[in-house]
């Protein structure tokens, strides 16, 4: 089955600007003259967007990681530098040009951006769907124009539209390696305060009409309230804590009101600060075992502490833990440990330290697939059976 197609009269016909009224027009380009080699280095090309795309062509196709284009709008406004005013058809095919002929610049993992507004946003966003794939929209950024700016170029309106956009289309796959946004402040007080609230309906509500699979209640009003269970702002900061005996706490502090009595929550963690040196925490969690290439036997890292949700205001800690290329450090639950035979033997952890030091140098796959072995054939899965392993590599 074919993918959707925009059709309209005119599409796939060459656009010129009119001499006379300034205004987009179908029409036939003439031959394009020979081009001269471009140079090396920064170009600036004055002239129509089509013209100096096509330019480039033939020096520059494939080479290009960024095009971005800000075309008139089609408000229909007048008082600026250009015309933005064009017969719909004749606006959408001006575009398909430069989109193709920017597609054809673009290296893979190029980026094309186009700034436009409501007008013809709809419709420009479905022919770069189709032109570049919907899979190779980016993002749709949305911008605030500054208030004394609303107006200006946008053509009258009833409601001002105080909002334009950046639609980000990508030639075949953003890079793996690509940087990716990341959080690196703790949201403020004044933006947490703003979540964790409910509309709550009056209890008086009554039952009038069903219409359908539609039930209408008549009701006095709605209530604004705390989002339960906890405190939505606690929870919310467990996404930016800054350091492990930071989130041990904050993570103590949201379980503690949500959990059952007799509940509670082992935890163990390894982090990295970034430039090679690593820590650990645990709450009442089985150690960290670690494997040193060399060494008599697996080294288990431990910290004694209470598991979370048990009491509200315990002190957690960290420790650092060294670590040299090729060691391996393994975390498991005691799901692992606590399998027993049919003598009743637990295989306990001592055996679970034997296997990590016989098969520490195999690839972790083949460690990973002896520590199971050995628990299943052990005995019958009684808990939680979860396993990870960390290799530091050169």
């Amino acid at each position: 089955m074919s993918e959707p197609r925009l059709v309209w009269t005119g599409r796939g016909g060459a656009v010129l600007r009119d001499p006379a009224t300034g205004r987009w027009r179908f029409g036939t380009r003439p031959p394009a003259p020979a081009r001269p080699s471009l140079p090396d280095g920064n170009l600036a090309i004055h002239g129509e967007a089509h013209d100096a795309l096509a330019a480039l062509l033939p020096t520059h196709r494939g080479r290009v990681r960024l095009c971005t284009i800000d075309p008139p709008f089609n408000t229909g406004g007048e008082g600026l530098a250009y015309v933005d005013s064009a017969a719909h058809g004749v606006w959408l095919a001006a575009l398909e040009e430069r989109a193709v002929l920017a597609r054809e610049l673009l290296c893979d993992g190029g980026f094309f951006v186009v700034h436009i507004n409501v007008v013809e946003q709809a419709y420009l966003k479905v022919l770069l769907d189709e032109l570049y794939g919907r899979d190779a929209l980016v993002a749709q950024i949305a911008w605030q124009r500054a208030p004394d700016r609303t107006v200006l170029g946008q053509g009258s309106a009833l409601v001002a539209d105080h909002v334009e956009y950046l639609l980000v289309y990508v030639k075949g796959a953003v890079a793996p390696d690509w940087p990716r946004p990341q959080r690196r402040t703790p949201l403020s007080e004044k933006t947490l305060a703003t979540y964790g609230r409910a509309l709550v309906p009056s209890p008086g509500s009554r039952l009038v009409a069903e219409e359908g699979g539609a039930k209408i209640y008549a009701h006095e009003g709605y209530s604004l309230a705390r989002a339960q269970p906890g405190d939505f702002a606690t929870r919310m900061r467990l996404t930016t804590p800054t350091t492990l005996t930071d989130l041990l706490t904050r993570l103590n502090r949201v379980l503690i009101p949500l959990k059952k009595p007799n509940m509670f929550v082992t935890f163990a963690a390894l982090a990295s600060d970034g430039e090679g040196a690593l820590r650990f925490s645990l709450a009442g969690h089985l150690p960290i075992l670690r494997y040193r290439r060399g060494a008599a036997e697996v080294e288990e890292v431990h910290v004694q502490q209470v598991p979370l949700g048990v009491l509200e205001d315990y002190t957690f800690t960290e420790a650092p833990v060294g670590s040299q290329p090729g060691d391996v450090f393994a975390i498991l639950t005691d799901g692992l440990t606590e399998v027993f035979n049919s003598r009743d033997e637990e295989l306990g952890l001592d055996a679970i330290k034997r296997l990590v030091h016989v098969h520490g140098e195999a690839p972790l796959s083949v460690l990973r697939d002896h520590l199971l072995a050995a628990a299943h054939a052990h005995g019958a899965r009684l808990d939680d059976q979860t396993l990870l392993l960390v290799r530091h590599l050169s």
